[in-house]
């Protein structure tokens, strides 16, 4: 019990512990991410969103998280991460720019598992899945380690998603990708 909130904190200050290895990047990331602006945000991401993006939750993130990739070949993942960063499942996809502030998405394999083994490989059910248009801008999330720049999808009639496309909450950006 000690070890997790002495990750947690060490999540905030960037320091590093025995089980929070990533913690200091995630926090230099943060601050990293705070010296850009909303609008600096905006300008390089506007016909899309390359790069490895996570959960905007601050230390959260130790508890649950998504890593995800948006590669130049038009391919992507998602992570899903458990407590202490274990790995739970992937969900690989595919993604083109539709116009400014706009992407299409399609899943292509998932995978999730749970104790010894991977319980659901589904390539089949996402074989005739449709394109799904994801709309997105740039806010300021408020997290436990401070203010970060996060990417929300934004529903059809113009209001402003809770999470980003799969996720249920904003994403952040991490760094270029592969």
């Amino acid at each position: 019990m000690f070890t997790w909130i002495a990750t947690l904190l060490q999540s905030c200050r960037g320091g590093r512990t025995k089980h929070g290895q990533a913690a200091r990047a995630t926090v230099v990331t943060q601050i990293d991410t705070h010296r850009k602006t909303v609008d600096d945000h905006r300008q390089r991401f506007k016909t899309a969103p390359h790069g490895r993006w996570s959960h905007a939750i601050g230390t959260f993130s130790n508890v649950m998280d998504e890593l995800w990739e948006f590669n130049p070949d038009h391919t992507g993942s998602i992570t899903h991460l458990g407590p202490f960063r274990g790995v739970h499942g992937e969900t690989a996809f595919v993604w083109t720019e539709v116009e400014d502030f706009a992407i299409a998405c399609k899943r292509t394999m998932w995978w999730y598992h749970h104790g010894a083994g991977i319980i659901s490989m589904e390539e089949d059910d996402v074989e005739g899945e449709a394109w799904e248009t994801i709309r997105y801008t740039f806010r300021l999330v408020p997290t436990d380690c401070g203010d970060v720049i996060g990417m929300y999808q934004v529903a059809p009639n113009g209001t402003l998603s809770v999470g980003f496309w799969q996720s249920t909450v904003p994403l952040m950006y991490h760094g270029a990708g592969e």
